[in-house]
């Protein structure tokens, strides 16, 4: 039922698959963030930002359910962003888990896009 996080397996540290356009970090979830996933993805997030990345944009496309857990790593990865003046962009989100952004008050903290590049393209 759950798939388990999907690592590069060229990259020494084993931080979650990802590629940067502009310095902005694009991740494809491959995985929903359930409690068997979301401490390593926290944990692969912070590594980015300690690295000094504070541009994201999460691919949910392959994302079918969300925690609560995986609720909180966003709002706290956002609350850390912020003051840097980072943000975190969620696309390709399907109609079931846009529900439950939507019935916990998600959708009004990030933005979301239909695909990678609305989000890239996007300049409030």
């Amino acid at each position: 039922m759950f798939e388990t996080p999907a690592w590069d397996e060229g990259r020494a540290d084993n931080v979650i698959n990802h590629h940067e356009e502009n310095g902005i970090v694009i991740v494809p979830v491959n995985y929903d963030l359930a409690e068997h996933t979301v401490t390593t993805f926290r944990e692969d997030l912070q590594y980015l930002v300690d690295l000094g990345k504070i541009y994201f944009i999460l691919d949910l496309e392959k994302v079918s359910y969300i925690t609560s857990m995986g609720q909180s790593v966003l709002c706290a990865m956002k609350k850390e962003l912020d003051p840097k003046g980072g943000w975190i962009r969620l696309v390709k989100v399907d109609k079931e888990l846009l529900e439950i952004l939507s019935i916990t008050r998600l959708t009004d903290l990030f933005d979301l896009f239909d695909s990678v590049e609305e989000a890239l393209a996007y300049n409030p």
